[in-house]
Protein backbone atom coordinates (compact mmCIF):
# COMPACT_ATOMS: atom_id res chain seq x y z
CA UNK A 1 0.00 0.00 0.00
CA UNK A 2 1.39 3.13 -1.18
CA UNK A 3 -0.18 6.41 0.53
CA UNK A 4 0.38 9.71 -0.88
CA UNK A 5 -0.37 13.13 0.63
CA UNK A 6 -2.28 15.64 -1.35
CA UNK A 7 0.72 17.99 -1.67
CA UNK A 8 3.23 15.48 -3.18
CA UNK A 9 0.09 14.41 -5.27
CA UNK A 10 -0.48 17.68 -6.20
CA UNK A 11 2.97 17.35 -7.36
CA UNK A 12 2.80 14.03 -9.28
CA UNK A 13 -0.21 15.05 -11.49
CA UNK A 14 1.77 18.44 -12.53
CA UNK A 15 5.42 16.90 -12.80
CA UNK A 16 5.09 13.13 -13.50
CA UNK A 17 7.47 12.35 -16.42
CA UNK A 18 6.08 11.42 -19.62
CA UNK A 19 5.90 7.43 -20.24
CA UNK A 20 8.68 6.24 -22.34
CA UNK A 21 8.16 2.91 -23.88
CA UNK A 22 10.12 0.52 -25.43
CA UNK A 23 9.55 -1.48 -28.46
CA UNK A 24 10.13 -4.77 -27.61
CA UNK A 25 8.09 -4.86 -23.82
CA UNK A 26 4.70 -3.25 -22.86
CA UNK A 27 4.02 -2.57 -19.03
CA UNK A 28 0.63 -2.06 -17.30
CA UNK A 29 -0.03 -0.32 -14.32
CA UNK A 30 -2.98 0.23 -12.60
CA UNK A 31 -3.84 2.42 -9.33
CA UNK A 32 -6.61 2.93 -7.02
CA UNK A 33 -6.98 5.98 -5.65
CA UNK A 34 -9.12 6.54 -1.96
CA UNK A 35 -9.54 9.90 -0.02
CA UNK A 36 -10.48 9.62 3.28
CA UNK A 37 -13.78 10.67 4.24
CA UNK A 38 -11.92 13.00 6.96
CA UNK A 39 -9.81 14.90 4.44
CA UNK A 40 -12.67 15.52 2.02
CA UNK A 41 -12.63 19.14 3.96
CA UNK A 42 -9.45 19.24 4.78
CA UNK A 43 -8.50 23.18 5.39
CA UNK A 44 -5.46 25.74 6.14
CA UNK A 45 -5.96 28.83 7.63
CA UNK A 46 -2.96 30.77 6.77
CA UNK A 47 -3.86 33.69 9.51
CA UNK A 48 -2.98 36.69 12.07
CA UNK A 49 -3.14 36.22 16.04
CA UNK A 50 -7.03 36.78 15.75
CA UNK A 51 -6.94 32.66 14.17
CA UNK A 52 -4.09 31.32 16.72
CA UNK A 53 -7.38 30.60 18.88
CA UNK A 54 -9.11 28.49 16.21
CA UNK A 55 -8.53 24.79 16.70
CA UNK A 56 -9.46 21.93 14.42
CA UNK A 57 -11.38 18.50 16.07
CA UNK A 58 -7.94 16.35 16.06
CA UNK A 59 -6.39 19.43 17.89
CA UNK A 60 -9.33 20.00 20.23
CA UNK A 61 -12.84 17.69 20.60
CA UNK A 62 -14.50 21.14 21.40
CA UNK A 63 -13.38 22.70 17.82
CA UNK A 64 -16.01 24.68 16.74
CA UNK A 65 -14.97 24.12 13.33
CA UNK A 66 -16.73 20.68 14.05
CA UNK A 67 -14.96 17.42 13.33
CA UNK A 68 -16.15 17.40 9.72
CA UNK A 69 -13.15 19.84 8.90
CA UNK A 70 -9.80 19.18 9.83
CA UNK A 71 -6.42 20.85 8.86
CA UNK A 72 -4.17 23.00 10.08
CA UNK A 73 -3.17 26.83 10.98
CA UNK A 74 -0.22 28.40 9.61
CA UNK A 75 0.66 31.80 11.10
CA UNK A 76 1.25 35.07 8.87
CA UNK A 77 1.04 37.84 11.01
CA UNK A 78 2.00 40.02 8.10
CA UNK A 79 1.28 39.91 4.62
CA UNK A 80 4.56 39.22 3.80
CA UNK A 81 4.89 35.91 6.21
CA UNK A 82 2.39 34.39 3.54
CA UNK A 83 3.95 31.57 1.84
CA UNK A 84 1.75 30.48 -1.33
CA UNK A 85 3.16 27.08 -1.15
CA UNK A 86 1.74 26.12 2.14
CA UNK A 87 -1.81 25.45 0.53
CA UNK A 88 -0.66 23.21 -1.45
CA UNK A 89 -3.08 19.82 -0.73
CA UNK A 90 -5.53 21.38 0.98
CA UNK A 91 -9.57 21.42 -0.54
CA UNK A 92 -10.31 24.59 1.34
CA UNK A 93 -7.89 27.87 1.82
CA UNK A 94 -8.83 30.56 3.82
CA UNK A 95 -6.64 33.82 4.23
CA UNK A 96 -7.06 36.30 6.78
CA UNK A 97 -4.46 38.50 7.36
CA UNK A 98 -3.54 42.42 6.39
CA UNK A 99 -4.87 44.36 9.92
CA UNK A 100 -0.82 44.32 11.22
CA UNK A 101 0.77 45.84 8.62
CA UNK A 102 -1.90 48.81 8.68
CA UNK A 103 -0.43 49.52 12.17
CA UNK A 104 1.67 52.54 12.52
CA UNK A 105 4.61 50.94 12.79
CA UNK A 106 4.23 50.55 9.10
CA UNK A 107 3.42 54.50 8.86
CA UNK A 108 6.14 56.67 6.49
CA UNK A 109 7.55 59.78 8.32
CA UNK A 110 4.71 61.68 7.81
CA UNK A 111 2.05 58.96 9.40
CA UNK A 112 0.26 57.74 6.38
CA UNK A 113 -0.05 53.97 5.38
CA UNK A 114 0.49 53.36 2.01
CA UNK A 115 -2.85 51.21 1.43
CA UNK A 116 -2.21 50.57 -2.34
CA UNK A 117 1.06 49.14 -1.79
CA UNK A 118 -0.30 46.79 1.27
CA UNK A 119 -3.04 46.09 -0.68
CA UNK A 120 -1.12 44.96 -4.38
CA UNK A 121 1.31 43.11 -1.81
CA UNK A 122 -1.72 40.97 -0.01
CA UNK A 123 -3.23 40.38 -3.85
CA UNK A 124 0.13 39.60 -5.61
CA UNK A 125 -0.13 36.58 -2.78
CA UNK A 126 -3.71 35.54 -2.77
CA UNK A 127 -2.80 35.43 -7.01
CA UNK A 128 0.18 32.93 -6.28
CA UNK A 129 -2.25 31.23 -4.04
CA UNK A 130 -5.20 30.58 -7.03
CA UNK A 131 -1.98 29.80 -9.68
CA UNK A 132 -0.64 27.00 -7.26
CA UNK A 133 -3.76 25.41 -5.99
CA UNK A 134 -6.60 25.86 -8.81
CA UNK A 135 -8.72 23.35 -7.98
CA UNK A 136 -8.83 24.41 -4.32
CA UNK A 137 -11.63 26.89 -2.87
CA UNK A 138 -10.23 29.73 -2.07
CA UNK A 139 -11.62 32.39 0.98
CA UNK A 140 -10.39 35.71 1.96
CA UNK A 141 -10.91 37.95 4.72
CA UNK A 142 -11.34 41.36 4.16
CA UNK A 143 -9.59 43.02 7.25
CA UNK A 144 -11.37 42.95 10.89
CA UNK A 145 -13.06 46.27 12.78
CA UNK A 146 -10.89 47.11 15.76
CA UNK A 147 -11.90 49.37 18.45
CA UNK A 148 -9.46 51.99 16.84
CA UNK A 149 -11.44 54.63 14.49
CA UNK A 150 -8.30 55.51 12.74
CA UNK A 151 -6.91 51.66 12.33
CA UNK A 152 -10.72 51.28 10.56
CA UNK A 153 -10.40 54.34 8.09
CA UNK A 154 -7.33 52.34 7.02
CA UNK A 155 -8.90 49.13 7.21
CA UNK A 156 -12.16 50.36 5.00
CA UNK A 157 -9.78 51.68 2.09
CA UNK A 158 -8.06 48.42 2.18
CA UNK A 159 -11.35 46.50 2.08
CA UNK A 160 -13.09 48.45 -0.53
CA UNK A 161 -10.02 47.47 -2.87
CA UNK A 162 -10.45 43.75 -2.26
CA UNK A 163 -14.10 43.62 -2.86
CA UNK A 164 -13.88 45.84 -6.26
CA UNK A 165 -10.62 44.04 -7.13
CA UNK A 166 -11.30 40.19 -6.19
CA UNK A 167 -10.78 37.32 -8.84
CA UNK A 168 -13.87 35.48 -9.49
CA UNK A 169 -12.82 32.16 -7.85
CA UNK A 170 -12.16 33.95 -4.81
CA UNK A 171 -15.36 33.87 -1.68
CA UNK A 172 -14.84 36.93 0.51
CA UNK A 173 -16.21 37.21 3.32
CA UNK A 174 -18.68 39.32 4.84
CA UNK A 175 -17.85 41.04 8.48
CA UNK A 176 -20.83 43.30 9.04
CA UNK A 177 -21.83 41.49 12.18
CA UNK A 178 -18.74 42.70 13.91
CA UNK A 179 -19.71 46.20 14.26
CA UNK A 180 -21.14 48.27 16.26
CA UNK A 181 -24.69 49.72 16.55
CA UNK A 182 -23.15 52.57 14.94
CA UNK A 183 -21.59 50.25 12.33
CA UNK A 184 -18.10 52.21 12.99
CA UNK A 185 -15.95 50.29 15.35
CA UNK A 186 -15.90 46.43 16.45
CA UNK A 187 -18.61 45.55 19.01
CA UNK A 188 -16.99 45.29 22.23
CA UNK A 189 -18.96 41.80 23.40
CA UNK A 190 -16.64 40.99 20.56
CA UNK A 191 -13.40 42.35 21.38
CA UNK A 192 -10.55 40.12 23.88
CA UNK A 193 -10.33 41.78 27.78
CA UNK A 194 -7.17 42.66 28.31
CA UNK A 195 -7.19 43.21 31.68
CA UNK A 196 -10.28 41.53 33.01
CA UNK A 197 -9.81 42.92 36.75
CA UNK A 198 -10.47 46.89 34.94
CA UNK A 199 -12.52 45.28 32.60
CA UNK A 200 -10.57 46.98 30.13
CA UNK A 201 -10.58 45.13 26.55
CA UNK A 202 -8.07 44.61 23.98
CA UNK A 203 -9.03 47.42 20.95
CA UNK A 204 -7.55 44.58 18.29
CA UNK A 205 -8.16 41.31 19.34
CA UNK A 206 -11.00 38.89 18.92
CA UNK A 207 -12.01 37.50 22.78
CA UNK A 208 -14.31 34.01 22.57
CA UNK A 209 -17.28 35.62 21.10
CA UNK A 210 -15.41 36.90 18.38
CA UNK A 211 -13.54 33.49 17.76
CA UNK A 212 -17.05 31.57 18.03
CA UNK A 213 -18.49 34.38 15.33
CA UNK A 214 -15.34 34.16 12.86
CA UNK A 215 -15.82 29.86 13.47
CA UNK A 216 -19.49 29.99 12.16
CA UNK A 217 -18.68 32.78 9.30
CA UNK A 218 -15.76 29.90 8.15
CA UNK A 219 -18.49 27.40 8.57
CA UNK A 220 -21.35 29.30 6.72
CA UNK A 221 -18.96 30.03 3.95
CA UNK A 222 -18.13 26.70 3.68
CA UNK A 223 -21.47 25.25 3.72
CA UNK A 224 -22.23 27.77 1.25
CA UNK A 225 -19.65 26.96 -1.42
CA UNK A 226 -20.59 23.47 -1.13
CA UNK A 227 -23.98 24.09 -1.92
CA UNK A 228 -23.77 25.79 -4.66
CA UNK A 229 -21.30 23.54 -6.20
CA UNK A 230 -22.85 22.60 -9.49
CA UNK A 231 -25.49 24.86 -9.79
CA UNK A 232 -24.05 27.27 -12.72
CA UNK A 233 -20.38 28.53 -12.05
CA UNK A 234 -19.50 26.80 -8.54
CA UNK A 235 -16.74 29.55 -8.39
CA UNK A 236 -18.89 33.16 -8.39
CA UNK A 237 -17.35 35.36 -5.69
CA UNK A 238 -18.89 35.60 -2.57
CA UNK A 239 -22.39 34.14 -1.31
CA UNK A 240 -25.35 34.65 0.86
CA UNK A 241 -24.72 32.02 3.43
CA UNK A 242 -27.69 30.87 5.52
CA UNK A 243 -26.88 33.04 8.76
CA UNK A 244 -26.47 35.91 6.37
CA UNK A 245 -22.75 35.96 7.65
CA UNK A 246 -21.35 35.91 4.28
CA UNK A 247 -22.56 38.86 2.70
CA UNK A 248 -21.91 40.20 -1.11
CA UNK A 249 -19.48 42.73 -2.61
CA UNK A 250 -21.96 45.59 -2.45
CA UNK A 251 -23.54 45.34 0.58
CA UNK A 252 -20.60 44.64 2.73
CA UNK A 253 -19.03 48.12 1.24
CA UNK A 254 -21.50 49.99 1.49
CA UNK A 255 -22.02 49.14 5.57
CA UNK A 256 -18.37 49.76 5.92
CA UNK A 257 -18.92 53.34 4.83
CA UNK A 258 -21.89 53.78 6.52
CA UNK A 259 -24.36 53.46 4.24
Amino acid sequence: LYAMSFKSQHFWSRHAPSPVLSADSVRYSISFRSINRANRNSTIIIGDSNTHNIKFYHENKRSELGKDITGTRIKAYTIDMINPYDAIGYRNIFVHVGINNLKNKYASSSGSVDIDKTFNDCFNKVNQITDLCPDSKLFVSPILPTRIKALNARARRFNAKLFSHAHPSWTVLGFNNFLDEDGDLLDSNFARFYNPSSNYRDRIHLGRMGISRLCLIMKDALLASRESAGQGNPKTGSRLGRSGLVTAHRSYAQALHGH
